[in-house]
């Protein structure tokens, strides 16, 4: 178990985004609640995704992700 959170902590230093893989998610509800906003994350990942797609359906917020340059992800929460 340490051996993975050793691994996880090396991957989120070297993507050199501000926003973890398990805090990205977490930050999608409070974004939508206040009208926009964005970040960068390490990745996005199917969670990340998925919690957008449900968010959709209870707000009307246009949440754009993509990928950047391969190791790093953008989100944003645009005005609806």
């Amino acid at each position: 178990m340490a051996e993975r959170a050793v691994a996880e902590a090396k991957e989120y230093l070297a993507s050199g985004a501000p926003v973890g893989i398990h805090l990205a998610d977490q930050l999608l509800l409070p974004l939508a609640l206040a009208g926009a906003g964005g970040f960068r994350t390490q990745a996005v990942t199917p969670h990340t995704t998925t919690n957008a797609d449900v968010i959709r359906r209870f707000l009307d917020v246009p949440i754009r992700m993509r990928d950047v340059a391969g190791t790093a992800g953008q989100v944003d929460v645009l005005m609806g």
